[in-house]
C-alpha cells in the first residue's frame, strides 16, 4: 500500500461535523483522581469521576483547535464562537451542584477584543433552568455574562478568539486544600440531547478513508485516557485499521486483586506447598440503554461465558439490565457505601471473584454479545430510536446495530445508504421509505412553459461513474462478531472501488446481498428522468414514489419545480429488491462451547500410590463434570459431621469417572484375568480410555477404582456413547483383593495423578466419616460425599501366601508371607520392606467350638494335637501395624 507523511488536509474528503459534538469533548484532572468522558448516543456524553482529595478538579474540555485527531480526520480550528448557541440537559450525582458556591463553571480561556489574553469564568446556574442536579442549560455564546451573582458581577465574554473552554467538576465537599478526604467520592455527570444552533455551529472535519490493510492498533490508557472510546474507534476506522482493536474501555468499579493461599501438607518427611491464588471484582458497562441480557462472553479471544449461561472460569456474575427502577449492586455498595449509583438506564455487569490464573493474574479484555432487542431489528426502527420525528418502515432488518456516526443525520444516512431507503418530508418529521413505498401515476405531458419548449428529458451518466466494485464491512456473528467483508462486482468499463462500513451483524449471505443491492443501486442511478406536469402534480413532493403513464418501472422524485402552474418532477430509477445471494463466512474457528456441567464427585480411601508408606490417614478425592468443559470445583472437607469445614483448595484436573453397568465373572485376583470383563459408562462422551501393553502395566498405567477394588486393565474396548469395556485384568492391586464383589451401579475412577487431588487427615479420624463438599462454577448448590476412613491408607496389607505342615507329633505349622505398605514393585526379589515399627501378627484360631487369639513376632504360628483333635481348624491372620491391623486372611486347616 502507498503511503505518506502528512501533517495537514489538501485534497482529500471533507465533511461536516457539530461543533461541541460529543465524541470530540475531552476530560482532565490531577493524579491521584480519576475520570472518563464516553459518549452514550449521538447527542450526549457522561463523564465519571472518583475524587481522592478535597482540591480534586476534574475538567470537561472543548479545544478550538483538534491536537488528537489524525491531520486527515482533525474538525478545523474555529475560535469564533459568537454564532452558535449550545444546548443540553445536566444530569449530576456526586459533584458539586450546579447552585452551589463552587458548582460547575464554564472557564473560556482566549483573549478580548483587543487581543489580550485573559480567561472568563461563567457560573453555569446562571443559564440554567430546572433542579440543581437535573436543568437543562443553554449558552448562547454571542450574548454570554460571566461572573457569579448577575447583573452585580457581570463580565461580558467576548466570544471571538476562543482557545478553549472547561466546565470544572468538584466533590461535594471541595475545600481548595490539598487534604485527603476522607473516603474516596465518587460522581458523575451527563449531558444528553445536545443541540448546537447558528451560523457557526458546524465546523468542516476530515473525512477520508485509507483502505483497509493488515496492520493492527492497541489504544494505550496513557496516550488516549482523557479521549472518548468513539474518537478513537473513528480514528482507527478511517486509516485503514480492521479485526480486533485493543482499547481500554467500560470498567466502571473493580476491586485490587485478591490474593489467596491454600498450603498442601507434604508426606512424611516432606515440607508443605503453598499454593497462591488471585481474583478480581470488577463491574463493566455494557450499554447506555437498557438490553435484555447477555449471551456468550469472550476474554482475551478465549470463550469465559458459553451460550447455555456456564462460566469456563470460576466467578460470581450478576446482570443489570439497565431498567430506570435497578437497585444498587450488593457487592459494589458493601465496597463504596451510600453513594454507590444504581447506573439506572445503563446496563452493566458485575464479575465477583472472578479467578484470574486463566489470564495471567490480569483482569482481562472482555467481549460481549448484548442482546438489546428480541430477534432481528428492521433498520427503520434503529432510524426511529435515534430520530423519533422519523416515520415509516425499511424493510431490510439486522441482528444488531452499534450507533456512532458525526450526527444522528451521518447514522440516519448510513442506514438509507446500506436497505435503499430514503427519508421524505411528512408534516413535522421524516418519513422512511423504500422500494415498497405506495406509488402515485404521473402522465408526462410534455407542457411548455412560456417559449420553452417541451421538457421531456432522459440523461444516463456513463458507466465509469458507476463502482466497478462494492466492498461492504460488517459484523459477522458467525465470526464470533469479528469485522467481514463481501464484494459485489459488475462487469464492463470502471476501476473504482467504493467500499462502505455498516456497524450491523448480519450473516455472510445478508452481507452479499445489500453489496449487490448497493451496486445495483449505483447503476439504475445512471438515470435521469425529468417530467413535466399539469397542476395535480403539484401535491407531489420529493422522495415520493410514481409511475408514468407508458412507461414500466417505478421512479423516486428527487426534486421538484413549479413554474407558471407547470411542475416538473427530477426521477431516479427505484430498483426491486435484489434476489437473496449465497456467500460464507469463510473457514471459522470459533471459540469451543464445551457445556460445564454438574461437579461429579468421588472421596475414596485407598492403601498409597507411592512406594513411601504414609504417617497419616489419606483421603483421595477425584472431581469431573457432567460437560466437557467442567474444570474445576473449591473443596472443603469436614471431620466433625459439618459443625465446621476446612479449604482444601481446588480440586486437580479433571478426572475420569463413571460406573459399572456389566460385570463379567472372571479369574482370581492372583492370576492376569483373561476372562472376566467390566462394561462401564463414563460420565459424558468426551472422556476417554486407552490400553495399555505389558511394560505400560508394570509402570502402574490404567489403574482404576471399581467399588471398593484396585484393578489395572489391558485393553479398554469403545462400545459407543461413552461406553466401554475392560478386559485384560489385573486384579486386587494393592492388597485390595479381598474388597467386595462389583455390582452394577459401582463407581469406576480412574487413577492419574494429576487428576486425583489427596488430603492428609489427622489420625482421631480413623473410624469415623469425613464429609466433603465441591462447588464448581456448573452447580446451583454443592455436590457433597460422604467417605468412612477405615485405615485403608495407612494399615498393612493382609498378609499371603498361607500354607501348613504336619508335625510328627500331631500338631501342624502354619506359615504365610507378609506384606507392606512399602515397596510394591518389589524389585530386589526378597522379602518386601517392613514399613512398621516391629513385625507381628494377630492369628485368632478357632476350633471345636472354641476360639483363641495368639500375638506372634514371626510369620509362623504352631497348632497343637488338642488343636487338631476337633476337627478342622480356622485361622484369622492379620499383620498388626503402627496405625492399626490389616485385613484378616482367612485359612481353613482340613482335620
Amino acid at each position: 500500500m502507498a503511503h505518506w507523511l502528512c501533517s495537514g488536509r489538501t485534497v482529500q474528503v471533507e465533511g461536516l461535523v457539530s461543533r461541541f459534538d460529543p465524541r470530540f469533548w475531552t476530560v482532565d484532572f490531577p493524579r491521584p483522581m480519576m475520570a472518563s468522558v464516553v459518549t452514550t448516543g449521538p447527542d450526549a456524553l457522561r463523564v465519571d469521576a472518583v475524587f481522592y482529595k478535597a482540591d480534586d478538579l476534574a475538567g470537561v474540555i472543548w479545544a478550538a483547535e483538534d491536537r488528537f485527531d489524525h491531520p486527515l480526520l482533525k474538525y478545523e480550528t474555529s475560535r469564533d464562537f459568537r454564532d452558535c448557541r449550545l444546548r443540553f440537559r445536566w444530569r449530576s450525582n456526586g459533584v458539586m451542584a450546579l447552585d452551589a458556591i463552587n458548582g460547575p463553571t464554564l472557564t473560556i480561556e482566549g483573549r478580548d477584543a483587543a487581543g489580550v489574553a485573559r480567561a472568563w469564568y461563567v457560573r453555569l446556574w446562571n443559564y440554567a433552568v430546572g433542579a440543581p442536579e437535573d436543568a437543562v442549560v443553554s449558552l448562547d455564546f454571542g450574548a454570554m455574562v460571566g461572573g457569579y451573582a448577575l447583573p452585580e458581577d457581570s463580565d461580558p465574554v467576548w466570544a471571538g478568539d476562543i482557545d478553549r473552554m472547561f466546565v470544572s467538576l468538584v466533590p461535594p465537599d471541595y475545600t481548595k486544600v490539598d487534604v485527603p478526604l476522607a473516603a474516596p467520592r465518587e460522581g458523575w455527570v451527563e449531558w444528553t440531547d445536545m443541540v448546537c444552533e447558528g451560523p457557526g455551529s458546524v465546523l468542516a472535519i476530515g473525512d477520508a478513508v485509507v483502505p483497509e490493510h493488515e496492520f493492527r492498533i492497541a489504544g494505550g490508557y496513557d496516550d488516549s485516557y482523557n479521549l472518548t472510546p468513539a474518537r478513537l474507534l473513528r480514528n482507527a476506522l478511517h486509516l485503514g485499521y480492521r479485526g480486533s482493536i485493543t482499547h481500554y474501555v467500560g470498567m466502571i468499579w473493580a476491586t485490587d486483586l485478591i490474593e489467596s493461599r491454600s498450603t498442601s501438607r507434604g508426606g512424611k518427611g516432606q515440607p508443605s506447598t503453598s499454593t497462591y491464588s488471585y481474583a478480581a471484582s470488577f463491574a463493566v458497562l455494557l450499554s447506555a440503554r437498557a438490553i435484555l441480557g447477555v449471551g456468550r462472553i469472550w476474554a482475551e479471544g478465549k470463550l469465559l461465558r458459553g451460550a447455555g449461561g456456564d462460566f469456563k472460569t470460576a466467578t460470581g456474575f450478576r446482570l443489570h439490565l439497565g431498567g430506570e427502577d435497578q437497585a444498587v449492586d450488593p457487592l459494589i455498595a458493601s465496597a463504596e457505601g451510600g453513594a454507590t449509583p444504581a447506573y439506572r438506564g445503563a446496563a452493566y455487569a458485575v464479575f465477583e471473584m472472578l479467578q484470574l490464573a486463566d489470564f495471567g493474574n490480569r483482569i482481562p479484555s472482555l467481549t460481549f454479545e448484548v442482546i438489546a432487542d428480541q430477534g432481528a431489528v428492521l433498520v427503520s426502527t434503529i432510524a426511529r430510536s435515534l430520530a423519533p420525528e422519523v416515520s415509516g418502515t425499511a424493510a431490510l432488518s439486522v441482528g444488531g446495530f452499534a450507533a456512532s456516526g458525526g450526527s444522528v443525520r451521518a447514522v440516519l444516512d448510513l442506514l438509507g445508504q446500506a436497505s435503499g431507503a430514503w427519508f421524505a418530508p411528512v408534516g413535522d418529521g421524516l418519513a422512511m421509505r423504500d422500494a415498497a413505498a405506495a406509488v402515485v401515476q404521473v402522465a408526462d405531458e410534455g407542457f411548455a412553459v412560456g417559449d420553452k419548449g417541451a421538457r421531456r428529458t432522459r440523461a444516463v451518466a456513463a458507466i465509469e461513474t458507476v463502482p466497478r466494485t462494492v466492498t461492504l464491512g460488517y459484523y459477522d456473528a458467525a465470526r464470533d462478531y469479528q469485522t467481514g467483508v463481501q464484494r459485489a462486482r459488475r462487469p464492463g468499463a470502471g476501476v473504482r472501488d467504493e467500499r462502505i462500513e455498516v456497524p450491523a451483524v448480519l450473516d455472510a449471505g445478508a452481507a452479499k446481498t445489500v453489496a449487490e443491492a448497493m451496486l445495483a443501486r449505483a447503476e439504475a442511478g445512471r438515470v435521469r428522468r425529468t417530467v413535466t406536469a399539469g397542476f395535480a402534480a403539484m401535491a407531489i413532493a420529493p422522495g415520493a414514489c410514481v409511475t408514468i403513464v407508458g412507461e414500466a418501472g417505478v421512479w423516486r422524485v428527487t426534486d421538484t419545480a413549479i413554474e407558471g402552474m407547470v411542475t416538473t418532477l427530477g426521477l431516479v430509477p427505484v430498483t426491486i429488491a435484489s434476489i437473496p445471494a449465497t456467500a460464507t463466512s469463510g473457514r471459522v474457528v470459533g471459540a469451543v462451547d464445551a457445556v460445564v456441567g454438574a461437579t461429579i464427585l468421588q472421596a475414596f480411601e485407598i492403601p498409597g500410590l507411592d512406594d513411601a508408606p504414609l504417617s497419616m490417614p489419606r483421603m483421595t478425592v477425584v472431581a469431573a463434570g457432567a460437560g466437557a468443559g467442567w474444570r474445576q470445583a473449591a473443596l472443603l472437607y469436614s471431620v466433625d459431621d459439618g459443625i465446621s469445614w476446612t479449604a482444601a483448595g481446588a480440586s486437580a484436573a479433571p478426572g475420569v469417572i463413571g460406573v459399572v453397568e456389566a460385570v463379567v465373572a472372571g479369574g482370581l485376583a492372583t492370576m492376569i484375568d483373561r476372562r472376566g470383563a467390566f462394561d462401564v459408562r463414563l460420565a459424558h462422551p468426551a472422556m476417554m480410555l486407552a490400553d495399555a501393553d505389558a511394560d505400560a502395566l508394570d509402570r502402574g498405567s490404567n489403574l482404576a477404582l471399581l467399588g471398593d477394588e484396585l484393578v489395572q486393565f489391558g485393553r479398554a474396548e469403545p462400545l459407543g456413547g461413552g461406553r466401554w469395556r475392560l478386559r485384560t485384568l489385573l486384579r486386587g492391586r494393592r492388597g485390595t483383593e479381598a474388597a467386595s464383589p462389583q455390582v452394577a451401579g459401582d463407581r469406576f475412577v480412574l487413577l492419574e495423578a494429576d487428576a486425583a487431588r489427596t488430603i492428609d487427615l489427622p489420625l482421631s479420624v480413623l473410624g469415623r466419616e469425613v464429609r466433603v463438599m465441591a462447588s464448581g462454577v456448573g452447580d446451583v448448590s454443592p455436590v457433597e460425599m460422604r467417605c468412612v476412613i477405615r485405615g485403608a491408607s495407612v494399615v498393612p496389607p493382609s498378609p499371603v501366601h498361607v500354607s501348613f505342615t504336619r508335625d510328627g507329633d500331631g500338631g501342624a505349622t502354619v506359615r504365610w508371607a507378609r506384606r507392606s505398605r512399602a515397596g510394591w514393585r518389589w524389585i530386589d526379589g526378597v522379602d518386601a520392606p517392613l514399613a512398621e515399627e516391629s513385625e507381628a501378627y494377630r492369628v485368632t484360631i478357632a476350633a471345636g467350638g472354641v476360639a483363641r487369639t495368639v500375638d506372634t513376632t514371626a510369620p509362623l504360628v504352631t497348632l497343637t494335637d488338642a488343636d487338631l483333635a476337633g476337627g478342622a481348624v480356622s485361622l484369622a491372620i492379620s499383620q498388626r501395624g503402627i496405625f492399626g491391623e490389616s485385613l484378616a486372611t482367612h485359612v481353613t486347616i482340613p482335620a
